[in-house]
């Protein structure tokens, strides 16, 4: 499987560039940053002013300069590894919720079919993100990231948790799952 993912050209693309990415960004406070020439707070020309920050995108700052005299894109370069942390963080948070949920539902579908249907059918018709944003407060910190992470989480958790169990009622419809419950195995046994 390795040796065919490494052969796709699109996913050789995305590896890359990811990977280029983190390396950078992990590298860039030690390693990069005290060689770069910090950008200009004030531009004169024959002794006036002429310009100060923020600068538009040139050869020299891609991303442009900030009203700080931050360079842009080594400001994104260096937030990368925490916005692919927290990406990562809520994507297994999301897996772990909805397969966990998704066996239940699957499992026990009468008991939980008037809970699931129509907080589904919900998120499908209210976009997500009007959802979120209700969530989301102006404060900062650490506390409030997770809190955010974790928000983000159950509010995605539930369309996993319905195809999940859509798809352990299908799969539980075979007959050597018939065959194991014949023989004594139990819903959890089978599960196994």
């Amino acid at each position: 499987m390795i040796k065919k993912l490494l052969k796709n050209p699109s996913f050789m693309i995305g590896f890359l560039f990811l990977f280029i990415l983190i390396v950078t960004s992990l590298l860039y406070p030690a390693w990069i940053k005290p060689h770069l020439e910090p950008p200009p707070e004030l531009i004169y020309e024959d002794g006036k002013l002429v310009d100060q920050p923020a600068y538009p995108p040139s050869l020299t700052h891609p991303f442009g300069v900030d009203r700080l005299g931050q360079d842009t894109f080594w400001n994104v370069i260096e937030g990368a590894k925490y916005t692919l942390f927290v990406a990562v963080l809520i994507g297994l948070l999301r897996m772990f919720l909805g397969m966990g949920s998704g066996i239940l539902y699957g499992l026990y579908h009468q008991r939980f079919n008037w809970v699931i249907e129509p907080l589904t059918r919900a998120f499908r018709f209210i976009p997500t993100i009007l959802i979120a944003m209700m969530f989301f407060i102006s404060e900062s910190g650490i506390d409030v990231i997770f809190q955010q992470c974790l928000m983000l989480s159950l509010i995605t958790f539930l369309p996993l948790t319905s195809v999940i169990g859509d798809e352990l009622r299908y799969y539980l419809k075979n007959e050597f799952i018939d065959a194991s419950r014949l023989l004594g195995g139990s819903k959890w046994w089978i599960v196994k």
